[in-house]
């Protein structure tokens, strides 16, 4: 369960904005930051779709803090959490172009090596 909600965190966290965070440290904060906002640079967002962008981003964030105060079982919870990444990606989809598309799905991926690559450096 420790994983699930952990691996929630890292994506609310990554996924949009910096909010805050008691565990995480005013230096890993503004690193946070700014890795998000180069991520956001690297889409080349128009004006349309900033805001677009940012309620999808919002809705998922929403989501995962839900997933974390849920008393639901680690199953549950796992679903639920690919359920949310899902219907993200599927509105990303909608309001991206193909190429800005394919650089978001290659920042997911790298965030997900670099999420691994922690856990298996704890273990």
């Amino acid at each position: 369960m420790h994983r699930v909600i952990l691996s929630a965190a890292i994506v609310l966290l990554l996924s949009g904005p910096l909010r805050a965070q008691s565990t995480l440290s005013a230096e890993q904060k503004t690193q946070l930051k700014a890795w998000q906002e180069a991520n956001l640079a690297e889409l080349n967002l128009t004006e349309e779709q900033k805001p677009k962008v940012e309620a999808i981003q919002q809705t998922y964030r929403q989501g995962l803090a839900d997933l974390k105060n849920s008393n639901g079982s680690r199953l549950a919870k796992y679903r639920t959490y690919n359920d949310l990444k899902e219907r993200r990606n599927q509105q990303m989809s909608e309001v991206l172009t193909r190429e800005q598309y394919k650089t978001y799905r290659q920042q997911q991926e790298e965030q997900e090596k670099e999420l691994k690559k922690r856990r298996s450096s704890r273990n």
